[in-house]
């Protein structure tokens, strides 16, 4: 799964388009992307703010300062990005699963919200997502 932001600062301070180098981020912040990145679509549905720094041992007032201080992103909405992408993918590459499993485990219980957050990150529906680029191939 690839980054979902370019670590690393640009000449004017702005981090998007930003060339890529992890070795610019602090051990916390690598260890958060590296632990959000490894977790499985049902990890990361469970995967929540509190959840991350009992697991980084930081308190969670600090993890979302530092995260957001280096990646230029919320962590809360770094998550959630990285488990819609998740969903996507698990959408494209199991069509027979369908969207209500893939919701759950997400960790959605509310269809319609889950409809909403997956559409504010790639402009349609889960259903049409999946018959759009399943057509395209």
């Amino acid at each position: 799964m690839p980054y979902l932001f370019q670590p690393g600062g640009s000449e004017n301070g702005s981090r998007a388009g930003a060339p890529h180098r992890t070795q610019s981020f602090s051990f916390l912040t690598r260890q958060v992307i590296a632990i959000v990145m490894n977790s499985d679509l049902e990890d990361l549905g469970r995967m929540n703010l509190e959840h991350l720094s009992q697991l980084t041992r930081t308190s969670r007032a600090s993890l979302c300062h530092r995260f957001r201080r280096e990646t230029g992103h919320c962590l809360a909405e770094y998550i959630r990005t990285s488990k819609m992408v998740r969903c996507a993918l698990t959408l494209l590459r199991k069509p027979g699963l369908r969207v209500h499993d893939v919701m759950e485990q997400a960790g959605f219980s509310c269809p319609d919200h889950f409809r909403r957050v997956f559409r504010s990150c790639f402009n349609r529906p889960p259903s049409s997502f999946r018959l759009r680029k399943c057509k395209k191939n």
